[in-house]
């Protein structure tokens, strides 16, 4: 994650093949949003934005074959 500010969020990851990828993201587990980045190659990174100040996020990142999970819930805000 890289970036972070109290509205906005980097998600950075590099898959082992070249494919597209697909955050999900909420406040809740249930990862109610989606944003993809498709590029097509091994590193990716989807700005999420539009995020509400001081609340917590959980996200997924997903690619193709490419199943990386981020277990992280982070605390947006300054």
């Amino acid at each position: 994650m890289q970036g972070v500010t109290a509205r906005s969020a980097v998600i950075c990851w590099v898959s082992e093949y070249p494919v597209s990828g697909v955050v999900e993201y909420g406040k809740t587990p249930e990862l109610a949003r989606k944003q993809a980045d498709s590029r097509g190659g091994r590193r990716h990174a989807v700005a999420l934005t539009g995020l509400d100040p001081g609340s917590t996020f959980h996200y997924r990142v997903e690619g193709g074959a490419l199943h990386e999970y981020a277990k992280l819930a982070r605390k947006l805000g300054a």
